[in-house]
This record gives structure tokens, sequence and C-alpha cells, in this order.
């Protein structure tokens, strides 16, 4: 056995040289795809989030943007890519000092943001209350087309996801007796 080594590292350095290295770099994966349910019911007016992207091995950074919004009939949805304030918090709520209405009304602020929004890092999609301002009616469904891009390129993802829309109003009266808040971190490998 001694005496076939040298030849087994002889194959080995031959094979080894015969490989080339991708001048290419980063992987794009050929399934991906917004986890959870295959279609996201929607109360009109509502703000509800999606899961996160299964990127298929994708190399990350990645980035995601909506590219499209489309009705059954293929038509574009432009009022979900028109913006309007949204009330968001400014500095992170403190239930031990802020007691009184005027110190929580301090720490927010105003947004400006579409009805339908993705998250660029994770892929997450989120309805926003303006959606109540958009003309829907319950029973619309609608499919969202992405584009995913990263260090190899990018990739449009047709019917990223589906949205079909409930009813529901923005217009709803609700009173905050209570504060819950938290954070939410995410690592990424490198």
């Amino acid at each position: 056995m001694k005496k076939y080594i040298p030849i087994i590292i002889l194959a080995l350095a031959c094979l080894n040289s015969c490989f080339k290295e991708s001048q290419e770099q980063g992987y794009i994966g050929s399934n991906i795809y917004l986890q959870g349910s295959d279609t996201l019911i929607v109360p009109i007016g509502q703000q509800v989030s999606t899961q996160k992207a299964w990127l298929d091995n994708s190399t990350k950074p990645v980035k995601f943007e909506i590219t499209n919004i489309r009705d059954k009939f293929g038509n574009r949805k432009e009022e979900f890519f028109q913006t309007a304030p949204l009330t968001v918090w400014n500095v992170p709520y403190d239930h031990l000092t802020d007691t009184t209405r005027a110190l929580i009304e301090a720490k927010l602020g105003s947004a400006v943001v579409s009805p339908i929004m993705i998250n660029e890092v994770n892929g997450q999609i989120y309805t926003m209350p303006s959606t109540a301002d958009c003309g829907l009616t319950a029973g619309d469904i609608f499919n969202v087309d992405v584009k995913m891009s990263n260090s190899k390129g990018s990739v449009e993802i047709p019917d990223y996801a589906v949205i079909s829309f409930a009813t529901g109003s923005s217009n709803d009266k609700f009173f905050i007796e209570d504060f819950v808040n938290g954070i939410c971190v995410e690592y990424f490998d490198e």
C-alpha cells in the first residue's frame, strides 16, 4: 500500500489542476420564495407583516425591492406605490419614565411610507393602514413581483407574494391602555 501513496498523491494533484476557479462572485438560488402561507389575507387598512424570505443559500447581503403589484387581470395598481404619512416611534417608549400622554406624544413622529412595502434585507412584506385609501374592496387579490439583488447580480421573482384583502378599516377608534415594546435582532453570518 505504501508504494501506491506517491501515485495517489500525483493523481490527486493532476485532478486538482483540472478544475478552474470561477471568476464569478456570489450565488443566487433558483428557489427563492416568501416563507409562510401562499396567500396573505389582510384586512383593508390594517398593518400586517409576513415571514421573511427563503433565500435558497443565496449569498448575503441581499436587497429586495417591489417591482410590480398586479391585479387578477395583470394591471399595475399605482395606488400601492404612492406614499402617505404614518405615525411612528422616534424614540423608544420607556414605561418607567413615560408616565404622561405628553411625554409619550413627544416620542412619536411621522414617516412617509407606501401602503405595501418590503424589508430590503430579509424580504418581509408589510401592509400599512393607508391600504384603506387605495380603493380596495373585500376579495380583491393582488400579486407582488419583487427583484432580489446581491453580489452575483439580480433576479426577478414574479408572484413572490399573493395578497387577498378582507373586510377592515383603518378608521376604527381605539384607545391605548398599555404599552409593550420589543427589539428584534437578526444576526447574519459573514
